[in-house]
């Protein structure tokens, strides 16, 4: 049953994310635009329910997911820099700095994303 809620939460975010997505590049129009926001405002109400609990420990297993793929993508990084330092390649040590500054600013947005979702999601519970 918690699967099955989780799975829908998942759908239910997803599908209120293309509508913001779409909203947002203004392909909907009047009432298309009206309900997209009437549907997240729904999500918004429904998060105060009794399954409080269960979203923030959700948000948090996203938090440590996010911080896996990071260290992940930074040790890469790491490696490639090194060998392009070790190789006296300056062009792909350069191109990897780039890459490198790329994934930390990747990664801090989605971590401030998340942490006020976590904010948003504590606000409720009071």
């Amino acid at each position: 049953a918690v699967e099955e809620a989780e799975e829908e939460l998942e759908t239910t975010a997803d599908e209120a994310e293309e509508t913001l997505k779409d909203a947002g590049k203004g392909k909907m129009k009047g009432k298309e635009k009206a309900q997209g926001e009437a549907e997240s405002a729904a999500e918004e109400i429904k998060g105060k329910g009794k399954d409080h609990q269960q979203q923030l420990e959700a948000i948090t297993m996203q938090l440590e997911k996010e911080n896996e793929k990071h260290l992940t993508r930074m040790e890469r990084l790491e490696k490639l820099q090194q060998f392009a330092n070790s190789e006296g390649d300056t062009k792909s040590a350069e191109r990897v700095n780039k890459l490198i500054e790329k994934e930390n600013t990747r990664y801090e947005r989605k971590r401030e994303r998340i942490q006020k979702r976590e904010e948003k999601t504590l606000n409720l519970g009071e």
